[in-house]
């Protein structure tokens, strides 16, 4: 294991994991000085019964918990303080966030607002701004579609939140609310946890604990991704998936974002597709290009995806081909196991070859990766052409 002269690794939250994982709120919630929530939501998590369920393994704790369903797919700056001002009238002490990134980036926020007030929202925008704890708050994680919402990131509209107080104190999963949300929003949150976690765990810039929460959600999604639909009831798989990508919130918090969140996000946007996807489908070609490059030991990606007799019996020289081939065998077997709902390269998208391109320039041109690997990579993608 790698240790740099010095590194800094950021998690404030405590895990609740487990079965009755729910049932721990009141207690968890009670010992950071909160008795009274709101629960931030969306019409999805009504629909599937989990705000339900959350009340239900409230039960005689006696704790009053407010409920406001009404999020969005693309909250705005009105909705956040609206939600503020009725934390402030009503004497909601604490939030708790259950849903995809659009829920938890509105209740991140509104925690800023309602324990900062600050004069208006936009000056809270921006790396590090907000610099102090903020007040109680919790999320559910659920297979919501992305794994950032124990991230320290936000955003609402144009603006851009980063700080790691933005973080959940405590993060709970439960069985019953890591529900299949279907193949595509299910698998992009397993693709989306893989790839961060990928990411940081090959790059040369690293420390101790950012490998160890990369490793175990690469190991859990490579394990129980593709179970999670070969099976009747895959409950435990589902559980497993869920974890890796709170842990991958954990890990992205503390390292950067990569070439391949960077080029499955603007795909996503341009083409409308889900980023969890794009980033699962570029990720193979990504890690071709990367075990090229100086620092990066794509090799060692062998022992979390292959497990540890593979990487024992492979010679030194052929792990990062191994570990290369066994991310374009996962993505098969995927696109298999879903009867062809998750797509193994852009084209079976139906997304035009020019847009893929025309996304990689964008990402280059504005993080600086290099133009032509970023082009190579979407284009080989788009084919689905080794390198």
């Amino acid at each position: 294991m790698f240790l740099p002269e010095s590194f800094e690794f950021t998690c404030p939250a405590k895990t609740n994991s487990g079965n009755k994982a729910l049932e721990h709120i009141p207690v968890e919630l009670d010992a950071l000085g909160a008795r009274k929530p709101l629960l931030i939501a969306n019409k999805k998590m009504v629909g599937y019964g989990f705000v339900d369920k959350l009340i239900g393994a409230l039960g005689d704790s006696g704790m009053t918990i407010g409920v406001f369903d009404g999020v969005t797919k693309n909250p705005d700056l009105m909705l956040v303080k609206d939600l503020a001002a009725l934390c402030t009238s009503r004497g909601y002490d604490s939030i708790i966030a259950m849903g995809g990134r659009a829920v938890t980036d509105t209740a991140k926020v509104v925690n800023a607002v309602v324990s900062l007030a600050p004069d208006n929202i936009e000056s809270l925008a921006g790396d590090g701004v907000i610099a102090r704890p903020l007040k109680p708050f919790a999320v559910i994680q659920t297979l919501s579609g992305s794994d950032m919402e124990t991230s320290k990131y936000a955003a609402i509209g144009n603006l851009t939140f980063s700080s790691q107080h933005l973080m959940p104190q405590i993060v709970f999963i439960d069985s019953r609310t890591s529900a299949s949300r279907g193949p595509l929003t299910t698998s992009s949150t397993a693709l989306s946890a893989l790839t961060h976690a990928v990411e940081a765990f090959v790059a040369p810039v690293k420390n101790p604990l950012s490998e160890t929460y990369a490793y175990a959600a690469i190991q859990f999604v490579a394990e129980n991704l593709v179970p999670t639909f070969a099976k009747h009831c895959a409950k435990k798989q589902r559980l497993a998936l869920t974890n890796a990508a709170a842990m991958a919130g954990y890990v992205v918090s503390n390292t950067d974002k990569g070439m391949t969140h960077e080029l499955g996000i603007a795909v996503a946007g341009s083409c409308g597709l889900q980023a969890g996807i794009c980033m699962g489908i570029i990720l193979p070609y990504a890690l071709e290009y990367l075990d090229t490059q100086d620092g990066y030991n794509v090799g060692q990606l062998l022992l979390p995806i292959g497990g540890q007799d593979l990487y024992v019996q492979a010679q030194e020289k052929w792990r990062a081909n191994s570990a290369i081939a066994l991310t374009h065998k996962l993505m098969g077997e995927l696109s298999a196991a879903t009867g062809g709902k998750i797509p193994r390269t852009f084209k079976d998208t139906g997304v035009a070859k020019e847009a893929v391109k025309a996304s990689a320039q964008l990402v280059s041109n504005k993080f600086g990766f290099d133009a032509d690997a970023c082009l190579s990579i979407v284009e080989r993608a788009w084919e689905g052409k080794a390198f």
